[in-house]
């Protein structure tokens, strides 16, 4: 998985030849962004970066996946958040104090919306895992090929208002995207990877997803109709948004 061009890599996926480049955020998000903001930014745990368009280099995947598994057959996965999305931009200062919320709310006439929206958030961090040159864990695989769950992983969504009302009270109407990971080991060459932690927010609501090959962990937000949505301070690895809360304090 460490090679350098799309011809020598394989779609994590189906195993065919990765010749398409996944959005890191959805592209159809992005346009509609730039639509509503004047400035978007990205937080990928680094410094902010402005982003210049929706296509920009720094919200692509390099070759991760082939086309017909970023296309066709994840299709559904994009339309699940694609109604998520939506749900939330038309009123995100509802889920400020909200403990939890019905899937049905949201997918009142699809039964398949709650497990679609859970692999569409799973392929982005598989991408993530692909693009950092590990192998994606095969349970993972199996999930996305239609598993109920993952036995040694959670997805859990959760709540963060810090950048939300920051950016309200400096008068700055762009929207900023987050996301950040951590693995062990932190190389490949180090060996196959055993844990790995991730997080991926748009606006005040976030999945964290994480993963470790020696603990039975399990629960997935979308086996159950209702949806738990925790405070992301109550959440384990809190080191993920360590320099996003450094910031906002300087």
């Amino acid at each position: 998985m460490g090679a350098s061009s799309s011809e020598d890599r394989s779609c994590w996926w189906c195993g065919q030849l990765a010749d398409s480049k996944e959005h890191r955020f959805k592209a159809s998000d992005l346009r509609r962004m730039f639509q509503d903001s004047p400035s978007l930014w990205l937080d990928a745990g680094e410094r902010p970066t402005r982003l210049q368009g929706p296509g920009a280099k720094a919200v692509l995947f390099p070759h991760v996946l082939c086309r017909d598994c970023n296309s066709a057959r994840s299709q559904p996965f994009d339309d699940a958040y694609s109604a998520f999305f939506t749900f939330i931009c038309e009123g995100a200062e509802r889920f400020r104090d909200l403990a939890e919320f019905s899937m049905e709310e949201i997918y009142s006439s699809d039964a398949e919306g709650p497990r679609n929206l859970a692999r569409y958030f799973m392929k982005n961090f598989a991408c993530r895992i692909a693009s950092r040159g590990f192998e994606v864990p095969q349970q993972v695989i199996e999930f996305m090929n239609g598993a109920e769950g993952m036995p040694n992983a959670c997805l859990l969504l959760y709540r963060d208002f810090a950048l939300h009302d920051r950016f309200r009270r400096i008068g700055d109407h762009g929207i900023l995207l987050y996301a950040n990971a951590m693995n062990s080991p932190t190389e490949p060459s180090e060996g196959p990877l055993i844990a790995f932690c991730a997080e991926l927010q748009v606006g005040p609501i976030g999945a964290l997803f994480f993963w470790d090959v020696d603990t039975v962990l399990g629960p997935i937000f979308s086996t159950d109709p209702w949806v738990y949505l925790r405070d992301r301070l109550e959440l384990p690895y809190p080191e993920l948004h360590a320099e996003q809360w450094g910031r906002l304090h300087e």
